[in-house]
């Protein structure tokens, strides 16, 4: 898996491409199935994907897909807008497992004028790691173990 983190802005547009949510169908899945966590800026909703077979592998797991809303709470279309590029920031840095339906459903609070990326990527995280969505567990407080 490529780390999308690390790598140049060119680079980065093209392999770190999103797989999103399509339909209404996928979001009300999630929203049904899945669990719900708040956080100070976001709220975050995950449901596994059905596994998939391969004929060749057996089961095989599915790149992670991700929904964003950002409803009219939020502000206008350029605090909304804003919102939505933060949290798909966020999301491409993250190290994610794969085999995952998430919807992130933004708050007022993530357009504030003095909120910045660090403070975005700190909620999700947080909320990453309490639904236990994360590759690597990241201690607390950014303490070493």
């Amino acid at each position: 898996m490529h780390d999308c983190g690390l790598v140049s802005t060119v680079v980065h547009f093209l392999l770190c491409i999103l797989e999103t949510l399509r339909n209404a169908g996928e979001f009300e899945r999630v929203r049904r199935e899945g669990t719900r966590m708040g956080g100070r800026m976001m709220a975050l909703n995950a449901a596994r994907q059905a596994p998939v077979t391969d004929s060749a592998d057996g089961w095989v797991t599915q790149p992670t897909r991700w929904g964003f809303i950002t409803s009219k709470r939020v502000g206008n279309a350029v605090k909304r807008n804003r919102a939505r590029r933060l949290m798909r920031e966020a999301v491409r840095v993250l190290p994610i497992e794969d085999g995952w339906d998430v919807v992130l459903v933004a708050s007022a609070a993530m357009v504030a004028p003095l909120v910045r990326m660090q403070a975005v990527l700190a909620d999700l995280q947080a909320l990453a790691q309490r639904a236990r969505l994360l590759k690597i567990p990241v201690p607390p407080n950014g303490a070493s173990s």
